[in-house]
């Protein structure tokens, strides 16, 4: 029998299907923030990259199911990284959940 515990301080997420992939995801979020894929995938500090990211790593690794290590290789992040921006991306989305709704189309 396998378990699946959950920390308290963590909520749950219900997983989407698999049925986008990362560069669409990536197109999606670069088209709602207005700035460039490609823009994305470097290593930038600019607040809206910064923001697209974390919202791409908060839906791709927490809401899709994409692993943090694919993420980060699309995105050119180490894993950690991955983790720490979808933290970020899950504070944006709480804030703005038109987010979810304008790339997803949930």
């Amino acid at each position: 029998m396998n378990k699946q515990t959950t920390s308290p301080s963590r909520p749950s997420y219900d997983k989407l299907p698999l049925t986008i992939s990362l560069n669409e995801l990536i197109e999606r979020v670069a088209e709602f923030f207005g700035v460039e894929s490609s823009a994305i995938k470097r290593r930038r500090r600019l607040t809206q990259i910064v923001e697209a990211r974390g919202v791409i790593c908060f839906l791709a690794v927490r809401e899709i199911g994409y692993s943090g290590v694919a993420v980060g290789q699309v995105l050119n992040m180490n894993r950690s990284g991955v983790c720490i921006a979808a933290r970020r991306g899950e504070v944006l989305m709480h804030r703005n959940p038109r987010i979810k709704e304008k790339v997803l189309g949930h």
